[in-house]
């Protein structure tokens, strides 16, 4: 389960509002009227006074308006248009005080009155009126002349579309007559058709027409009275004599045997005069089995086969054979261990995953009867734990005829012995040394464990400044501690670190990287246990995509990072992508057994990404934060818990004793100056 939190901070701004001075102006016009902006705010007799005569005199000087200068554009005056096109009538004005007052221009036709810019203008002379205002009321006016004709009347299209031309008919049959026709100016004319034939003159569009050739017209007329014909020719004759078809059965032969239990190939040739070849429409039936295909499972015993067959005028012919159905004879089955292999070594802590295929040529698939024994502890499961010791493993099973078959490994289980925590040192990079920022860097460690042998492809890796990452990575600029860490199968863990500078330079996208870490590959779980699915995700790029990884299971379809598998062999797929769409993916085994012991109580280990930002943005360094607080409930039983993890290094923690029931699951993050974040998802799972 990955959690992806953040930090809000506020923060407040502080606005001051800028001064505003405006200038006076005069609300006189040069012949001692009132300005139409000014008449609000001055007494009508104001620019009559003396005094005020003055001031208006002296701003008539400096603020004398002048009207705009209109042009139109287009269309062009005297130009002849078809009726119900769509105009654009674009005009120019330009005002000295206001500028461009283009948009503001109105138009009106001497026909149609107040138009738009994009008008459908009537058929006729029209005198097109524009107008423009400025802002003090100056008005600048123009004209022009334009004609709207009557668009010009064109043919009807028609095409006969059936029958094709040359076809044959009886007089017993209904032609069906059918032909396109549409109309420029009228549209679909397809149900105004008239046909006409040259033999039988005006006919319908469903006819049956006299012996003969035909030749078959549509016409077809618009309302201008414009018409289009399409013709074709159609030969009629009197219909035939009707005779039934042949049929004869190919297979089986007449007194043939064969076994129980498989499907019977039925064929039969079947011609008929008018028809011809019909054999696919040959029909069949058993004296034991009733009705049948022409692939069957016949019962056991004495069949009689009939075979039929009916052309298209209802004639028929029938025709049989006589047929033996025998028991087939059994064979016994085959076996064979697929796992565990042959001399492999185990402790009496593990449990052992037994598993074969069996399967009978009479019963199909026996895998789920397979009987297992071994040497030392007798009758075992397939899911167990042996006592040490050499044990023969013995896979029996049976088919219901009674004949078996059998397969045996050697397998060898040894005491479990005092576990050593793992040696561990950082191969590459050295301390001290410097890599660039951004680019590819392969992380390597060696790790060796007393018990566990090269556990090395188990290493973790942490960075003081880019958090958890892969041991394929970028880092990003900055001196960097790098921290190596490994745990053997019983937990024990050792870690290491060095120093590390990261240069910065600029690349190009690089496809992400990632790598599961856990469960180990081959791991073996029990059913109902809920298992974290962890991976590491990297992109040069993007940086940690850890929280974007999605999970496959070759059994179960899409399932989250926390999740119970169902029993089998699972392929699990770890898949990401970055934002240029670059993808990678990682596949691990699993394998999921029958429970063998109903726990008292449950534990689960919740997993989450280290936030990298706060709310406003602004970046949030691992050292920033204080620790994470994990809220549970318990929907089933109604209890709750908070759980406080300390460090803002750490991504995970478990948490033990919890009861059966359904969990609803949330994680806030802390940092050292005590501000919560938000909570994360809500993430739910089911502990049975």
């Amino acid at each position: 389960m990955n959690f992806r939190s953040a930090i809000f901070v506020g923060c407040i701004l502080s606005l001051s509002a800028p001064s505003l001075a405006l200038a006076a102006r005069n609300p006189c016009t040069a012949d001692g009227q009132l300005k139409r902006w000014a008449q609000n705010t001055y007494d009508a007799n104001y620019c009559s006074n003396t005094d005020a005569n003055t001031v208006t005199n002296t701003a008539a000087n400096t603020e004398t308006n002048t009207a705009p200068v209109l042009a139109v554009l287009s269309p062009a005056t005297g130009s002849t248009i078809t009726a119900g096109t769509t105009l654009n009538l674009r005009a120019s004005a330009m005002d000295k005080e206001d500028g461009d007052l283009s948009s503001k221009v109105f138009w009106y036709s001497s026909r149609d009155g107040k138009i738009t810019s994009t008008p459908v203008l009537s058929i006729g002379e029209h005198t097109l009126h524009a107008a423009v205002y400025d802002s003090d009321g100056e008005v600048a006016k123009t004209s022009i002349k334009l004609s709207v004709i009557e668009k010009p009347n064109t043919a009807p299209n028609l095409a006969i579309t059936s029958p094709a031309h040359q076809s044959a008919f009886t007089t017993e049959q209904v032609l069906s007559l059918q032909a396109t026709a549409s109309d420029a100016e009228d549209g679909d004319l397809g149900a105004t058709v008239v046909w006409t034939s040259s033999l039988d003159g005006r006919i319908q569009a469903n006819t049956s027409l006299t012996a003969g050739t035909h030749i078959i017209t549509a016409s077809v007329s618009d309302s201008g009275a414009l018409t289009t014909r399409d013709t074709i020719t159609v030969n009629v004759t009197e219909p035939v004599q009707n005779t039934a078809p042949s049929l004869s059965i190919v297979a089986p032969t007449n007194g043939s045997t064969i076994e129980a239990g498989g499907p019977v190939s039925l064929q039969a040739n079947a011609m008929d005069k008018e028809d011809g070849d019909i054999s696919n429409n040959v029909f069949w039936y058993s004296s034991r089995d009733g009705k049948i295909t022409s692939t069957p499972v016949l019962s056991i015993g004495e069949h009689t086969l009939y075979a039929a067959v009916y052309d298209r005028d209802g004639e028929v012919t029938k025709t049989s054979i006589k047929l033996s159905v025998v028991e087939k004879a059994n064979t016994p089955p085959s076996l064979a261990i697929t796992s565990p292999a042959n001399q492999s070594t185990f402790t009496t802590e593990q449990v052992l995953s037994l598993k074969a295929t069996a399967s009978d040529a009479e019963d199909g698939d026996l895998g789920a009867t397979v009987v297992w024994t071994s040497s030392l502890d007798g009758r075992i499961q397939s899911n167990t734990s042996l006592s040490a010791g050499t044990h023969i493993i013995t896979a029996l099973v049976s088919d219901s005829g009674a004949l078996t078959a059998q397969d045996t490994i050697t397998v060898s289980i040894s005491e479990i012995l005092e576990n050593s925590a793992p040696s561990l040192s950082i191969v590459f990079p050295t301390h001290g040394s410097s890599v660039t920022a951004g680019s590819p860097l392969t992380l390597k460690a060696t790790a060796i464990d007393n018990e566990d042998g090269d556990i090395s492809n188990k290493v973790f890796w942490y960075s003081s400044v880019d958090g958890q990452i892969d041991a394929t990575t970028a880092l990003s600029a900055g001196e960097h501690t790098l921290y190596a860490a490994v745990y053997d199968s019983d937990g024990e863990v050792t870690k290491t670190s060095i120093k590390l500078s990261a240069v910065e330079e600029a690349s190009n996208n690089n496809a992400p990287t990632v790598t599961i870490q856990s469960p180990a590959s081959g791991h073996v779980v029990e059913e109902g246990t809920a298992l974290l699915l962890k991976a590491n995700a990297f992109d040069v790029e993007d940086g940690d995509l850890s929280g974007q990884v999605s999970w496959y299971s070759s059994l179960d379809g899409t399932v989250g990072n926390l999740t119970t598998l169902s029993i089998g062999e699972h392929t699990l797929t770890a898949r990401v992508q970055d934002a240029n769409g670059l993808t990678a993916e990682d596949q691990i085994t699993l394998s999921v057994v029958a429970q063998t012991v109903v726990p008292d109580s449950h534990s689960i280990t919740v997993s989450w990404v280290a936030p990298t930002s706060r709310a406003d943005g602004s970046q949030l360094r691992a050292s920033e934060l204080a620790g994470y607080r994990i809220l549970w409930t318990n929907a089933t039983t109604g209890s709750s818990g908070t759980v406080d993890v300390d460090g803002g290094a750490t991504t995970f923690h478990e948490i033990d004793d919890l009861e059966t029931g359904r969990y609803r699951i949330t994680l806030n993050s802390v940092d050292n100056n005590g501000l919560v974040s938000l909570a994360s998802e809500e993430i739910t799972i089911d502990l049975r």
